[in-house]
């Protein structure tokens, strides 16, 4: 027809620039050819955006569910760090008999922990949050593999799978988030 599609067109766009260019010649003129290309470019971006976005509520929910797990997870090391260190009970007791002082890294860890997961369950949604939390979960992940030796000593296999696995999963959930 003459016409040529401006470059930039995209497969989302072509079949509606092929309808468009013959209304377009038989109205006579390219005006209206532009604007229909314009107008489906506009509706195919806007589709994309929203397909590939996610929305406050589920940014929100995903922190909020983020929250509940810190808040367990690091709850329960708590107390485990706290009966091996201090009563030489527990899971790490083996560990920390012949070195109890080195109970501090654990009482640490998982005391930011829960103080991140607390704060987490009432600060308002910014979507910065999940670039934070990505950190969280890559430093918690990545020493979990470190020290998996830990885990195999104090005979907490089980443990250490579900909180590592937790941990990466998170971390790729919030870099979804923001890619989004």
């Amino acid at each position: 027809f003459g016409i040529k599609a401006p470059t930039g067109a995209t497969a989302a766009t072509e079949p509606a620039m092929a309808i468009a260019e013959p209304q377009a010649i038989a109205a006579g003129g390219g005006d209206a050819f532009r604007q229909a290309t314009a107008e489906c470019r506009r509706g195919s971006q806007t589709r994309n955006r929203r397909e590939t976005t996610m929305t406050p509520f589920f940014g929100n929910l995903l922190i909020r569910v983020n929250a509940c797990f810190l808040i367990v997870a690091s709850a329960g090391g708590l107390a485990t760090d706290i009966a091996g260190s201090f009563f030489g009970r527990g899971a790490e007791a083996i560990l920390l008999a012949d070195a109890p002082g080195t109970g501090i890294g654990f009482i640490e860890a998982h005391g930011l922990a829960l103080i991140i997961g607390a704060t987490l369950s009432r600060i308002a949604y910014s979507r910065t949050w999940h670039a934070f939390l990505a950190a969280v979960h890559m430093l918690l992940g990545t020493a979990n593999l470190l020290f998996w030796q830990f885990f195999i000593a104090a005979d907490v296999l089980v443990v250490g799978y579900v909180t590592t696995a937790a941990h990466f999963l998170f971390v790729v959930a919030h870099l979804a988030a923001l890619a989004g």
